[in-house]
This record gives structure tokens, C-alpha cells and sequence, in this order.
């Protein structure tokens, strides 16, 4: 057995519970020591579990405000499932785990809670947006110096580091709720008692994750926001994406305040502009 087909059989062994050949790694080894000592399939098992509980620390401290949700016996049992179906392939555990928040609409015992998938993919952009190169996002004091026509024709895209979330359920209330319960259990902090939950009435939000210097923001967004947000997705010219976005949010009472709109996208660090080939 080649060298190389044995580091793929420990690493495979990492993640499964089977008896594997990964096992031979260690019968030299056992025939040389006393008998009292561990069968091969037993000392693989420890570093299985060194492996595993060191991912699964990862995951809880990426997704803290799931755990927060769930609590941790029941992420711990969740994140375990994640990790033996999902290796790493990362040597940064920062990297760890972007596809959990699939994982967990898909996780059978989460069927009752679907709005779960969703905080999860918060905490991801969280993570995410607060590990993030420094890139300087474009001010509205530059917009503001072109000339108008320039400044309808310049091309934005969304912020490397800015992530826009979309949701079928109150995805910011659960946000706010969640996070105040995070901080209250792990940093010591009073939770905000006028903070509540409600989730019996579905209602669809999105929210804007982004950073601000070395603090990150969760904003909510609402109509006109979010028309904006997924046109300039597409790196459309400034013109053209607030046309689309206007005949997007025709439909709502009132109408929807655009420019205040994009005020605000601007402030929380939203955009840059396309990079040149």
C-alpha cells in the first residue's frame, strides 16, 4: 500500500465510524506494545474524535447564535451529523462549513423550525463579512462628485463582503432575538427585555449583512431596498437598476422611496465598483 492511499484511507477513517483499512495503521504498532493496550479500530477512534470535535467547536463558534437557538446539546448532535457527511477541505477552519446552513433544511429533526436555515445563513455572512479583507467600499461622496450623467452610467457591484439575505420568514426579528440571547449567555449582557419573538405569522424580510470599519451590521431592508440590492447583484449601470427596481416595487402602496433607499445601501458599505479585466 502506497503511502499516499494510506493518508486517504486515515483521513476517510476521520469521518466514519466503520472499521476501514485504516485500521493497519496502527496493528504494527499493537503487536509491539502490551496487550493491554488499544485495538487498532480503538485508536483510530481517538483521533476520529479529536477531528471531529475540533470541527464541530469550529462550527459552534461560526453559526453561535443556531446554537444560541437550539441550544447545545441538540447543535452539538447536529453539527456531528454535518461533520461526518462534510469533510474539511480547508487548512483554515475559517473556511469551515459554508454549506451548513443547507444542511440544516434539509436535517430532518429541523423540519419544524424551516426559519433555522435561514439564521444560519445570517451567521455565515456574519462570519464571513467580519474575516473579510479590508476593501474600502464606494462613499456616496464619490457618487456625488461625478457629473449626472457620469453618475447614471457608472456600474456597481455588491460588496465582496456585503451579503444580502432574503428570506419567507421574519428572518431579522429572529436576528434580533437571537443575537440578544447570544450575548446574554455568553457575554454576560442583560437580554433587551422588550425584544420578543413571534413567529406565528409568516412574514417575508431580507436583511443586509456588512461591515462598517471592524463592526458588522445586520440591516433590514425593506421593499425598495431589496429591489436595488438584487438589481446591482447583476452589476448593472446606476440608470438601469433603479428602472428595474421602480417597476419592481410599483406594486406597493405608496409607492417606495428609492433614493433613501440607496442612501442607505451606500452608508452600510454596499458596493463597489466592477473591477477592470
Amino acid at each position: 500500500m502506497s503511502l499516499e492511499q494510506l493518508q486517504h484511507d486515515f483521513i476517510h477513517a476521520m469521518y466514519s465510524s466503520t472499521r476501514s483499512k485504516a485500521d493497519e495503521l496502527t496493528r504494527t504498532q499493537r503487536r509491539m506494545s502490551s496487550q493491554h493496550a488499544l485495538d487498532p479500530h480503538a485508536q483510530v477512534a481517538v483521533y476520529r474524535a479529536s477531528v471531529q470535535g475540533g470541527l464541530i467547536a469550529a462550527l459552534g463558534d461560526i453559526y453561535p447564535r443556531v446554537k444560541t437557538m437550539l441550544g447545545e446539546q441538540f447543535f452539538d448532535a447536529l453539527a456531528r451529523a454535518f461533520v461526518q457527511e462534510h469533510p474539511s477541505f480547508s487548512a483554515s477552519l475559517d473556511d469551515y462549513g459554508e454549506v451548513f446552513p443547507d444542511f440544516c433544511a434539509e436535517f430532518s429533526p429541523l423540519q419544524d423550525f424551516p426559519y433555522m436555515a435561514d439564521l444560519a445563513r445570517v451567521d455565515w455572512a456574519w462570519h464571513r463579512a467580519f474575516h473579510g479583507a479590508d476593501l474600502a467600499p464606494l462613499s456616496g461622496a464619490a457618487l456625488e462628485a461625478l457629473p449626472q450623467r457620469a453618475l447614471l452610467d457608472t456600474e456597481l457591484v455588491l460588496h465582496p463582503f456585503a451579503y444580502a439575505i432574503h428570506s419567507s420568514h421574519a428572518i431579522h426579528a429572529l436576528w434580533s432575538f437571537a443575537e440578544s440571547s447570544y450575548r446574554a449567555t455568553t457575554q454576560g449582557a442583560d437580554q433587551d427585555q422588550t425584544t420578543e419573538l413571534n413567529l406565528d405569522h409568516v412574514q417575508a424580510e431580507s436583511l443586509l449583512v456588512c461591515r462598517e470599519a471592524y463592526q458588522v451590521q445586520v440591516v433590514r431592508l425593506d421593499e425598495a431596498a431589496k429591489a436595488l440590492i438584487e438589481q446591482f447583484a447583476q452589476a448593472q449601470r446606476i440608470e438601469t437598476a433603479f428602472a428595474k427596481a421602480s417597476h419592481a416595487v410599483q406594486h406597493i402602496e405608496h409607492g417606495a422611496d428609492l433614493s433613501s433607499a440607496f442612501s442607505l445601501l451606500l452608508r452600510c458599505g454596499a458596493f463597489v465598483r466592477p473591477q477592470a479585466d
